[in-house]
């Protein structure tokens, strides 16, 4: 029986007798076989990035950072919910290459194995005998793909074919999505997710006994990125129905702390929310030209914890090729616009672990501190030129209230003023690596939208009138990817 120190998804892999072109040299390892005719079983296990495990890196998650920091581990883990995490299906693509990029483009995919159903059950492993020669092959490599059907039309294709393939939908939403009181999404599936790195049969553990099989462990990574909402401030009005929640914010001057006015956030809605196509493998490059580019590559940062080379989307160098939904408008017509009811504010029932020293506790169930929601998933979006026209961002909608229909001690409006509000939107363009809080657009990364990514917004008040007034701390987290290290057999 497994012990593990994380949840893992164990799947059965490679059937019996595989045949592929030979590469013939050896494993550093003596495998435990006489003859080609010996039995040898082994197991493949699958680490989904976004571990609930108090062991795993999510105790990252402990302070929220003044800035977003760049690189691959951002602002620190969060684990992922359980339906974040969940794999339905999956195939394995089987190729060989004595390269570790996937830049051997040539090379044709040689076998493909699709698990029509996958178990949920992270504590077992399904051995699989297989002929001993296939351990043998040290240039034997494979890759993952999750949650989007049989793959085995793929085999015979070649490499490049299959690394550079696009996807519409990496997650899947119903008509009726809603959310559930604790701040959790509802009619949400489907995350597709991929290899976060190429692997070859390297086993980690076991003496290849059916009882004792080899086990390989490997890696992926969602398609998709997420946007949490903190407001950051005492509820005004809640729904206990709905559990629709509306939250109010003292405005004032633009220099200064004098209170002008009130305002009533109702809605938040992402804009520039990429519809084009995405790349199911991730990859990086230091500049436009792609002379450098890295397939499966991480986020590289210096020591300032600046971004210094770019994440890749199939629209990065030319964003006037993709699509969006809610592209980017003026605040004056985002404040007369009409906004889906599943963008209306919602009750935070959610806490990520600390904040500001403070940990939220069942007695204490809303802290400003430390409440959130998740607001929604979206698509990478990158650039090599920062150009906010296509940056995905937010739309803060709500009601102003002028200095004479608002009560800035209870911070409301005026008993009896409630209709006195005015249509008002503010917005805010997400940034991806602003480690110093004061970058520019000259910066690496400076905005983006990059898979496997939380994007935490929080809301520390609303300064002035203009559009940019909405003042925003936000932090970067990375869906947990842990490579667990213990499991006993």
């Amino acid at each position: 029986m497994f012990k593990m120190k994380t949840i893992i998804l164990s799947l059965l892999t490679l059937f019996l007798v595989m045949s592929f072109a030979s590469c013939a040299s050896d494993t550093t390892r003596d495998l435990p076989v006489e003859n080609d005719n010996s039995k040898v079983f082994l197991s493949v296990s699958i680490n989904v990035a976004g571990e609930d495990s108090k062991t795993t890196r999510a105790d990252d998650d402990k302070t929220f950072e003044p800035t977003p920091f760049g690189g691959e581990k951002g602002n620190g883990d969060h684990k992922g919910e359980t339906y974040e995490r969940a794999v339905s299906n999956m195939s394995m693509l089987f190729f060989h290459s004595d390269k570790t990029d996937l830049t051997d483009g040539e090379t044709t995919i040689d076998r493909v194995i699709y698990f029509p159903t996958v178990t949920p059950d992270g504590k077992r492993t399904l051995a699989v005998e297989v002929d001993p020669k296939f351990l043998k092959d040290t240039n034997l490599r494979f890759l993952v793909i999750a949650n989007v059907g049989d793959l085995s039309d793929y085999r015979g294709r070649k490499l490049s074919a299959v690394r550079d393939q696009l996807i519409t939908d990496v997650f899947k939403r119903t008509d009726d999505a809603t959310f559930t009181k604790k701040g959790e999404l509802s009619g949400f599936s489907a995350f597709v997710m991929s290899s976060r790195g190429q692997s070859s049969l390297t086993e980690k553990t076991g003496s290849g006994t059916k009882d004792d099989p080899y086990l390989f462990n490997h890696e992926i990574e969602r398609l998709a990125a997420r946007i949490d909402i903190m407001p950051h401030v005492q509820r005004y009005k809640l729904d206990d129905k709905t559990h629709l929640c509306n939250y109010c914010y003292n405005v004032t001057q633009t220099a200064g702390t004098d209170i002008i006015g009130g305002f009533v956030l109702e809605y938040v809605r992402p804009y520039n929310v990429l519809t084009s196509k995405e790349y199911v493998f991730r990859r990086t490059a230091t500049d436009a030209s792609l002379a450098n580019l890295k397939y499966l590559g991480l986020e590289e940062a210096d020591g300032n914890k600046q971004n210094t080379n770019y994440v890749v989307d199939p629209t990065s160098q030319d964003k006037s090729l993709a699509s969006f939904n809610y592209p980017k408008n003026t605040n004056e017509n985002w404040a007369k616009a009409s906004y889906e009811s599943f963008y209306q504010t919602r009750d935070a029932g959610k806490t990520h672990s600390y904040s500001s020293g403070s940990r939220a506790s069942g007695t204490k169930p809303y802290d400003p501190e430390t409440a959130y929601y998740i607001l929604d998933y979206i698509k990478e979006n990158t650039s090599f030129n920062n150009n906010e026209k296509y940056a995905t961002g937010l739309v803060f909608k709500g009601k102003y209230y002028e200095a004479e229909d608002w009560d800035a001690a209870k911070k409301e409006p005026i008993a009896g003023h409630e209709s006195k509000g005015k249509d008002k939107a503010y917005t805010y363009v997400i940034r991806h690596s602003d480690p110093t809080g004061n970058g520019t657009t000259n910066d690496i990364m400076h905005y983006g939208i990059v898979r496997n990514n939380i994007y935490r917004v929080r809301i520390d008040g609303i300064t002035g009138k203009g559009p940019d007034g909405m003042k925003i701390t936000l932090n970067v987290r990375k869906w947990a990817t842990y490579t667990h290290e213990e499991t006993t057999m």
